[in-house]
């Protein structure tokens, strides 16, 4: 499975911004994982884009039932 590291312009695109304070801000608020690289510079991935944490985290918390007992450990 590859990965595209989005560019710094697609990341413009995507976020409407070309600071990183406000890449941040949008990503963050969009609940979608990046790192902060050398410099600065913001970085994620086209699958963060895909599946954002935020959505993982809401399906993960709906889901009823899934046969795990961790209470059982």
């Amino acid at each position: 499975m590859s990965f595209h590291i989005l560019t710094d312009a697609e990341l413009e695109e995507l976020t409407g911004y070309a600071t990183a304070a406000k890449q941040k801000e949008v990503l963050s608020r969009n609940g979608i994982y990046f790192i902060e690289g050398k410099g600065g510079k913001i970085r994620t991935t086209s699958e963060n884009i895909r599946f954002p944490l935020s959505a993982m985290s809401r399906a993960a918390s709906q889901s009823s039932g899934d046969g795990f007992n961790l209470e059982a450990i």
